[in-house]
């Protein structure tokens, strides 16, 4: 048997490819292939095993390259029965799992799937169907293939090849370059709730990113949730994109401020795919909220990055607010309690008492809104502050902020930032 050169791998999954698939299918079909196997999953491991036609075949993820192209390779294939020294060898050093005890010498596919692999708490067994329709462009093998996990429909394409920087041509050319690049073992792993990735120590990791579009910037967060529910910072900053600027006065986004914060949300979205995060989720608040040509942004960013900005209530981004304080603060039980939160173009306001919210709301009034009407010389004057201070208590007292809590926090980009020039951290 000659050398096995193992070819490198950019594969996606969604429900449509746009330009791309239409530009795979403009290419003459080459073969048409459909399967039925069964995938054993591990919560310790990444190794991607399948079992098709009475074979088992393993791979393992041999590398990573810059352009984040997997390269995958066949470590084994088994006939069944299986003998109990192979499964022994699968279960310590390929799924990383505990060895269980053995009522058999060898095993049969049935009692292999159902005497050994079901029986274990941290494999799981995927039924998988595919029906996949094969091109050749430009030398790289590219599919589009129609998926079921478990009888739930899904769809990816892929392009392979030995050589990484062709693969990346093509898909550069099909115009799917933005997408996330999900392997099948991670797409499996997601359908059915187990952790995306397994880092080298053999704890599980499954990472999600934030992109919080607010009025004055965007904030960035990559945790990682680990498997007894803590989160771990991965990444966590900001970029003031000013998507409110001028808003105020046109009741629209500019089109200098909606190019640069849909930059800044692909280029957010980008590196969340870069630090491995298998969801991406991202909100749009007041600015969104009031802006006429909202819809338009939220279509470029779909557009730019394949991620889509949830426009959320002021009620709902005041309710997430104080799910915040509650999962990160220590609070007085009992004690009143004032949560707020100024962004851009709104302030948020949670009021309870100890961990019972009791009521929340959201005022249209924010740093950027209050700058440009009110503060408008630099320096300020006094007057102009004056002005702005007595604006911010008429609308403060009509939205019915009032009273002196026990305790008060504030959160958000605003407060941490005037926190920041206070100890001398900028």
């Amino acid at each position: 048997m000659g050398e096995i050169i193992p070819r490198w791998e950019w594969r996606t999954f969604g429900k449509e490819f746009g330009v791309g698939e239409e530009r795979i299918k403009a290419h003459e079909l080459g073969t048409f292939k459909k399967s039925s196997e069964k995938y054993i999953l591990s919560r310790k491991s990444n190794e991607n095993c399948k079992i098709r036609d009475d074979l088992m075949d393993i791979k393992s993820p041999r590398q990573v390259n810059a352009d984040k192209l997997e390269q995958w390779y066949p470590t084994m294939k088994l006939s069944f029965p299986l003998k109990k020294e192979d499964i022994a060898n699968l279960f310590k050093n390929f799924f990383k799992v505990d060895v269980p005890e053995f009522a058999r010498d060898e095993y049969t596919y049935d009692q292999y799937l159902e005497e050994v692999v079901g029986k274990c708490k941290d494999l799981v067994i995927v039924d998988v169907y595919k029906e996949r329709s094969i091109y050749t462009i430009e030398g790289t093998t590219v599919e589009i293939a129609e998926t079921k996990f478990n009888g739930v429909p899904n769809r990816t394409i892929c392009v392979e090849h030995i050589d990484p920087e062709l693969v990346m041509k093509v898909v550069r050319e099909l115009g799917v370059a933005e997408l996330p690049n999900i392997n099948y073992l991670k797409a499996m792993k997601q359908a059915v709730g187990l952790p995306a990735w397994v880092d080298g120590q053999g704890g599980t990791m499954s990472r999600k990113a934030i992109i919080d579009v607010g009025s004055n910037s965007i904030k960035f967060f990559v945790g990682e949730l680990a498997e007894d529910k803590t989160i771990r910072t991965v990444l966590d900053t900001n970029d003031i994109a000013r998507l409110g600027e001028g808003l105020d006065a046109t009741g629209v986004i500019s089109s200098e401020a909606m190019e640069r914060n849909v930059a800044s949300v692909a280029a957010f979205a980008a590196k969340a795919r870069e630090l491995g995060a298998d969801q991406i989720v991202s909100v749009g608040t007041m600015a969104l909220r009031k802006a006429g040509n909202s819809a338009e942004f939220v279509q470029k960013v779909k557009d730019a990055c394949g991620v889509e900005v949830q426009i959320i209530p002021g009620e709902e981004e005041a309710r997430l607010s104080y799910l915040a304080i509650l999962s990160g603060l220590p609070l007085e039980e009992g004690a009143d309690l004032v949560v707020f939160d100024t962004g851009g173009g709104s302030t948020e306001f949670i009021f309870g008492k100890g961990t019972q919210l009791v009521k929340r709301f959201s005022v249209n009034l924010g740093a950027v809104r209050i700058t440009e009407n009110y503060l408008k010389s630099d320096p300020v004057t006094c007057d102009e502050v004056k002005a702005a201070i007595a604006q911010i208590d008429k609308e403060f007292a009509e939205a019915g902020v009032v009273g002196k809590p026990k305790q008060l926090v504030g959160m958000g980009g605003t407060v941490t930032s005037m926190g920041a020039v206070k100890h001398k951290m900028v």
